[in-house]
This record gives C-alpha cells, sequence and structure tokens, in this order.
C-alpha cells in the first residue's frame, strides 16, 4: 500500500493502543504511525510515569472582574509560550473553591478543546495564576515543563495530541488518553532545551516591560487621566447636546469623555490627518498566501500570520497590508487589538474586521502606542454599535482626536517599541530552535539536534538561506553579525570567521570581497570572441608589444541590457604619451577612434558608428589584467555615461542589477575603483544592496 494513505491494522494492535475502543481512520493514519514509531525507537517514556497526575480544572461560574484571582484563558496558551493579555480575574472570595486549578511551576498547561485545541505551555514563573476548565494541566513531574511543552509542540508531538481527539464541531482531548503520549528521553538535550525556553520567556517579559515603558511614556507626555480619576456617578447634559449627537446611552456623555477630548486638542488634529486609510483589496487566486486575522492579534502589538490556500480564502480577507502599516480591529476596539506590520509579513492579506492605516506624519511606532491607550481604546467604544458584535466605523476611527507628544517622546516611544519588537524576535526564534532541535533529535540523534541548538547549525542552514533571496544576492559582515546577535546567539568575532570559511568551504556562502558575502557561486567570465576587442589588442601586440594596457567594451555587455543598442563603446586605457600614436595606428586599420575627449567634446559627444574606440589615460593604480575587470567596467561605465552620456542612468543600473544577480561581483573591489574615480558604491550598486 506503499503511497496510497492506507494501512492494514492488527486487531490485537488496535485494541491495545487505544483507550476507549477507537475504530476511526484517523486514528491510524500514516504520518501518525509513523511519528509514534520514530517516538518508540528512540529512550522513552509514556507521560504517566514522568508526570504525577493529569489534571482537569474544576469548572465554576465565569464571574470576571477588574481585580483578584488572575484567570488563565485558554486563547492565551500560544506554541509554548503564554500570551498574558490585560487580564482576566475572579474575586478574591472564590480562592478556595479555585484551589485545585491554581499553577505551580513547571506544570505545563494544555488546551483541551475548542478553536485553539493543542496547544500547551509551560509556566516557568512565580505569578499566581488559576487554570480555566478549558485547560488541562500536566503537573511538574520528572520532567521539565519547558522540555516537555516544547516536545508536544513539534510535529510529531502535535500529531499524537491531534489523533487523540474526539467529537465533530469542537475536538476534546481526554487525560487518559493523554498520559500515555510516549515522551522521548534526551538528557543533556532536555536541559539545553529547557534553558533555551527559559531564555525565550525571559526575553518576551523584556519585550512587555519595554511595550508597556512606551505606554507609560505617551500617556504621561499626553497628560491623560486615569478612569478612576473621573469616576463620577450622576451627571447632566444639556438636550440639544443629546439630541444633535444623536445618542442617548449614558456613557458617551460621561465627564471623562469630555476631559479626555481637552487633554487630547478637541479634534484640532485627528487621526486622518497623520495616517492615510490603506484600502489595497485582495483579489483571491489560487496561490497561497499570508491571512492576518483578528484574533490572531496580541496585546503586544504584534499579529500572528497563517498560511491560506488561495481557494480556501476565507470571505473576509480583504486588504492587502505593507510592512509598517497599523491595523487596528474595529470589531471590540475595548480589547485595544491593534498591531504593527512586521517586514516578513509584507503583502499579507487582513480580514475585514481591520482597519488599515498607513502613518503618513508620524512614526508607525507611535501610532501604534496611540491607538492601544487604554482612553483612546475607550473612545473608540464610546463610538461602538451594536451589543453582541460591538463594532467602530472606520471613518470614526479616521476621527479620532489625535495629539502628537513632541519629537523627543517619539523618538523615545520608536526606542522603546523597537527594542521591544526586537525582543520579541528574539523569543519567537529561540522557541522555534528548541522546538527544531526536539525535532532532529527524534528524527535524527541527539548529538546532532545539540549541534544545531549550539547555534552553527541552526544559523547555517536556517539564518544564511534567509539573507538571500531573489533580489538580493549579497550581505556583508556587519549584516551576518547582526542577524546572528537578534537570534540571542553570542559567538566571538573570531568564532564567526572561522565558520564563515567552513560555509565557504562548504559552498553555503561565496566570497565577494573583504567583508561580503554572496549566494552566486558564478564569477563573470569574459567573453572571448568579442570582434572589436580582438581587433584592437591584435594592432596593439603588433605595434606596441611593451606597451601597458587595459581595454573593455560595452559589446560585452549586451545581454545585460534591458533595451539593446546598435552603437557601442571600446575603451583602451594607455599612457598619456602614447595616446597619439596609438591613435594614429588604430585609425590607419578602419576604426574610428576618439582620443580622450573632455569639456566641449565630452559635452557633444555621440556614437555616431557601430563600434567607437575611445582612449583613456590608465590609472597607475589599475590592475594588471588586460581585460579589466568586470568590477572596473561597472564603475568605468557609470563613469563615461555621466561623462558621454552613452546610456541613460536607469539603464546603467538595470545592467549593473541584471549581472549582478547572474554572476557574483567582488563588492569590495567595485568600491575600491568606485572611490578612485570620486563616485560613490552605493550610486552603482544600489540595485543589488
Amino acid at each position: 500500500m506503499e503511497g496510497l494513505e492506507a494501512i492494514e491494522v492488527k486487531l490485537a494492535h488496535a485494541c491495545s493502543s487505544t483507550s476507549g475502543a477507537r475504530w476511526d481512520s484517523e486514528f491510524y493514519r500514516k504520518s501518525i504511525l509513523r511519528a509514534e514509531s520514530l517516538i518508540r525507537s528512540k529512550s522513552f517514556e509514556v507521560l504517566a510515569e514522568l508526570a504525577p497526575r493529569i489534571q482537569h480544572p474544576i469548572e465554576v461560574e465565569r464571574i470576571y472582574s477588574d481585580d483578584g484571582l488572575r484567570i488563565l484563558l485558554a486563547q492565551e496558551v500560544r506554541s509554548n509560550s503564554l500570551a498574558l493579555t490585560a487580564g482576566h480575574y475572579m474575586p478574591y472570595s472564590m480562592e478556595t473553591t479555585l484551589n485545585k486549578n491554581k499553577l505551580q511551576k513547571q506544570d505545563v498547561v494544555l488546551t483541551r478543546s475548542g478553536a485553539n485545541f493543542g496547544q500547551c505551555a509551560p509556566v516557568l514563573n512565580d505569578e499566581s495564576l488559576f487554570a480555566c476548565a478549558d485547560l488541562l494541566i500536566i503537573r511538574k513531574g520528572r520532567l521539565h515543563g519547558a522540555y516537555l511543552s516544547t516536545f508536544l509542540s513539534t510535529t510529531h508531538g502535535r500529531l499524537l495530541l491531534d489523533r487523540g481527539a474526539y467529537g465533530m464541531a469542537q475536538p476534546h482531548i481526554a487525560p487518559t488518553y493523554v498520559s500515555q503520549i510516549p515522551v522521548p528521553r534526551f538528557p543533556k538535550l532536555e536541559k539545553a532545551v529547557a534553558s533555551v525556553v527559559e531564555t525565550a520567556v525571559e526575553r518576551k517579559g523584556e519585550a512587555i516591560h519595554l511595550q508597556q515603558s512606551a505606554t507609560r511614556s505617551l500617556v504621561s507626555c499626553l497628560c491623560l487621566p486615569n478612569r478612576s480619576e473621573l469616576d463620577e456617578l450622576t451627571y447632566c447634559k444639556q438636550l440639544s447636546q443629546v439630541i444633535s449627537s444623536s445618542r442617548l446611552d449614558a456613557e458617551f456623555f460621561h465627564p471623562r469623555v469630555d476631559e479626555l477630548y481637552d487633554k487630547l486638542g478637541n479634534r484640532a488634529l485627528t487621526v486622518s490627518d497623520v495616517t492615510t486609510l490603506r484600502q489595497e483589496r485582495f483579489i483571491p487566486g489560487t496561490s497561497k498566501f499570508d491571512y492576518l486575522e483578528i484574533g490572531a492579534v496580541s496585546t503586544d502589538g504584534t499579529v500572528q500570520d497563517s498560511i491560506i490556500d488561495g481557494v480556501d480564502a476565507p470571505s473576509r480577507a480583504t486588504w492587502i497590508v505593507h510592512k509598517n502599516d497599523i491595523v487596528t480591529s474595529t470589531v471590540r476596539p475595548i480589547r485595544s487589538l491593534t498591531a504593527m506590520i512586521d517586514e516578513h509579513q509584507e503583502n499579507a492579506v487582513a480580514s475585514s474586521g481591520f482597519a488599515v492605516l498607513q502613518p503618513t506624519h508620524i512614526s508607525p511606532e507611535l501610532l501604534l502606542c496611540y491607538l492601544k491607550l487604554p482612553q483612546i481604546c475607550e473612545l473608540m467604544d464610546l463610538h461602538t454599535s451594536a451589543s453582541m458584535y460591538p463594532a467602530i466605523s472606520v471613518s470614526d476611527i479616521l476621527n479620532l482626536p489625535f495629539k502628537h507628544p513632541g519629537k523627543d517622546a517619539e523618538d523615545e516611544i520608536i526606542s522603546l517599541v523597537q527594542q521591544a519588537r526586537a525582543k520579541r524576535r528574539q523569543s519567537k526564534s529561540l522557541l522555534e530552535r528548541a522546538k527544531r532541535a526536539v525535532e532532529i533529535a527524534i528524527e535524527h540523534d541527539e548529538a546532532t539536534a545539540l549541534a544545531y541548538l549550539d547555534g552553527k547549525h541552526y544559523v547555517a542552514e536556517e539564518l544564511l538561506p534567509k539573507l538571500f533571496h531573489l533580489n538580493r544576492h549579497y550581505v556583508d559582515l556587519d549584516a551576518i553579525q547582526r542577524t546572528i546577535e537578534a537570534e540571542s546567539i553570542h559567538y566571538e568575532p573570531t568564532t564567526i570567521s572561522r565558520y564563515l570559511l567552513d560555509w565557504q568551504a562548504e559552498s553555503r556562502l561565496f566570497d565577494a570581497g573583504r567583508g561580503w558575502y554572496s549566494d552566486l557561486p558564478h564569477r563573470y567570465v569574459h567573453s572571448a570572441d568579442i570582434d572589436i576587442v580582438n581587433s584592437v589588442l591584435d594592432v596593439i601586440q603588433e605595434n606596441f608589444p611593451m606597451l601597458e594596457h587595459s581595454i573593455w567594451s560595452t559589446r560585452e555587455l549586451t545581454k545585460f541590457f534591458h533595451h539593446l543598442p546598435t552603437r557601442h563603446a571600446t575603451f583602451l586605457m594607455v599612457d598619456r604619451d602614447a595616446f597619439e600614436s596609438v591613435a594614429e595606428v588604430l585609425q590607419d586599420t578602419g576604426l574610428n577612434v576618439i582620443v580622450h575627449p573632455l569639456g566641449e567634446v565630452a559635452k557633444k559627444f555621440k556614437l555616431i558608428v557601430a563600434d567607437t574606440v575611445i582612449i583613456r589615460p590608465r590609472l597607475a593604480s589599475d590592475h594588471h589584467e588586460i581585460r579589466s575587470p568586470i568590477e572596473q567596467v561597472l564603475v568605468d561605465l557609470h563613469y563615461e555615461c555621466q561623462k558621454l552620456g552613452l546610456y541613460d542612468g536607469q539603464e546603467v543600473s538595470r545592467i549593473v542589477n541584471n549581472l549582478g544577480t547572474a554572476y557574483r561581483i567582488n563588492i569590495a573591489a567595485l568600491s575600491r575603483y568606485a572611490q578612485r574615480r570620486k563616485i560613490d558604491p552605493q550610486d552603482i550598486l544600489s540595485s543589488i544592496l
């Protein structure tokens, strides 16, 4: 039955491997059996032998309050981490009732039902948390909670969890099934993985602290009042105000609202004055795309994207977003569901439930913090309509008052938010590395997994490829070091240098000049069959055998032009005192020769025949090859197009881009040639760097 999703299962095996008879085919999918076989081929123990108990939290009436016992909800459990929101609390009077639900350090929580089914995370701090009834608690045992959670988050762990799901509309999983899941044991790796996960949690905590600091700084600069400061129970308004507002709800006319508007300038400046509403519509196709939905927004200002097939595109997939756009939910805005689009989410598709804002006169970091302020969320909530599905119109969002905190405050907020996002990326990367390391150990061995977790293999196999893409084939050492450091991997400079040599030997990347690297394996090789070049070289060899010279022709670049030229220039570089004699001999062979055109001659210069030979002085510090290196050819082409107007600047950029993305260029050498010509190297390299 190879190649088919079909398998034969012995009755005895089915009876011995299930908790309660399971005869459905989904329980015996090949991918699940393969995962279980891999795990059982290693040293393993079933979960019941490692954890003292797997506990179902007691169900109680959910009476949430503004303060009290912190309740952990199922939606706050993400893949191997807790995403604690603004807070859900139950009265302190229920502490005795909820005592069995209290979480302890090293416990693991697992979502047992619902749309978030199968997510698990370790409890790694001493914060007092109580699990809701939608979770299972795997109590601390002989296994580090961070390692257990990481294993259950791997591809293999998720397959085993999904296998145990029962129910149609809402999947559930039973503690008895979870207790029999085999857990692979890798003594050294378990400690290493736990350490990485703990570091990831620390980074996430640091990110939260930085984000909160940015919020506090903004609130302080805007002098916004807290709700408790203006919590009047009775107040009155003129009937004319009520009628003009077309609102009858008391909350809309609370004095704190007037105070907020007063603090924010009474709409002297609005959100529409500092942003542009982006309405770039998504047209569904057959290709996959990254989808952003409201439920994926975290309180830390990020939104998780999911990959969806074009044919399965949700009806709400509406807006195309770009890097640094701000998306804010129009549904239940009081929940502060605002996020900034990350670089990797460029061209992702957002739900129609978002308003997509492009900051124009302020930084995206400031707009993110501003729209997430509790006071601004309260103003947005006042403009919602409906009770079951409260939503605010996009026009009301754009009409929100905006007050700028000042340039210094904005710079501080930008710095804090960027630091927070960097810490958050580090945390996410560390969790992914830990998970992948466990998968490698299951699929291969512990030694390979430890080498991956150490960083070298991770950098080589996952980070380096991400540095290059279709339009980027060159990176410098600084970029590599920044990328490694951003992943919380710390190496001495000598270690990175040694690894770079190893990776070059393995052809993972290639030398592109001092401090530069490329993923292009092939260097450009000069064409040997350019007639005009060969003719000039033959004349020089016959008449001036001792003359030092070099040559290049635009004919060699023909295949890299966007618009094919009909007239070409060949540049011959010789010493100044040989100009006239060389020109005379070349002209005698019938060639059209121009000697070192300058000034007015250069301004009026035009290519009037198919091939023109231009004699230029040979620079004293030039190379020693007769055929100019391609790096000097590109610099000289840029130089000559500026001096003689051979081709327009866009054509030169296309040539550099076409050649530099097909063949490896020595970036350092090109930069030296450019500086010798008093040209900014970036003017030439901007299309490929």
